[in-house]
């Protein structure tokens, strides 16, 4: 792993600012530059213990695998049963009951 002094040591880059550059002009030089800043960690020797203790596990090849399990049977209690209305009257009754559920609904609010 490069530490970011060696990364940012390397100068590559062209300086150029607004009073040194003429108007309307095109830069004929390529520039290169890095998109993201890499920061530095706050606490270094966290990070070493970390990765020490990842690549010891690796090496033991201790893992946290847990079983999963796939239930699929359905309870008896959970299956719900609906029957379908057969007559318009019946449709009719659901009908008004879920109008009149709406309206005191609504008016509850």
């Amino acid at each position: 792993m490069k530490s970011n002094q060696n990364i940012f040591s390397k100068k590559s880059h062209y300086v150029i600012d607004a009073q040194s550059r003429k108007t309307d002009s095109l830069l004929d030089k390529d520039l290169k530059f890095d998109t993201a800043v890499i920061n530095i960690p706050v606490s270094k020797d966290e990070d070493e213990e970390v990765m020490k203790y990842l690549i010891q596990r690796f090496k033991e090849k201790t893992f946290d695998n847990f079983k999963m399990e796939q239930i699929n049977e359905i309870s008896e209690e959970k299956e719900v049963k609906i029957e379908l209305c057969k007559d318009n009257e019946q449709i009719l009754e659901l009908w008004d009951d879920l109008e009149t559920t709406l309206d005191n609904l609504t008016k509850s609010l």
